[in-house]
């Protein structure tokens, strides 16, 4: 991963709560606005940094609808002249059960 502040206005969202449809096609359910959803950056190396989503899934909530769901995330890295490249990861899928 890469230090966010490489393109704050650049990513609306850093990291995703994606649910998989009946359709197969996967959809947005959270974003790290969301207060369930936590993204931390922490530096590593000198040149390489790690990044986590954590997704508080309280029983009962709102967000804790039984389904497989993965996590998205994105950002842009900087190459040593500069240079910002966006990149995007995708999780496995899990499941959540009620």
């Amino acid at each position: 991963g890469a230090h966010p502040k490489n393109a704050l206005t650049l990513v609306s969202s850093f990291c995703d709560v994606q649910k998989l449809g009946s359709n197969g096609a996967y959809t947005t359910v959270l974003t790290d606005a969301h207060w369930d959803l936590r993204y931390r950056w922490e530096r590593y190396l000198i040149a390489e940094s790690k990044n986590t989503c954590e997704w508080n899934i309280r029983k009962g909530g709102r967000t804790s609808v039984a389904g497989t769901y993965r996590f998205v995330h994105r950002g842009y890295s900087k190459n040593l002249l500069g240079r910002l490249t966006a990149y995007e990861g995708t999780s496995n899928t899990f499941t959540v059960t009620a």
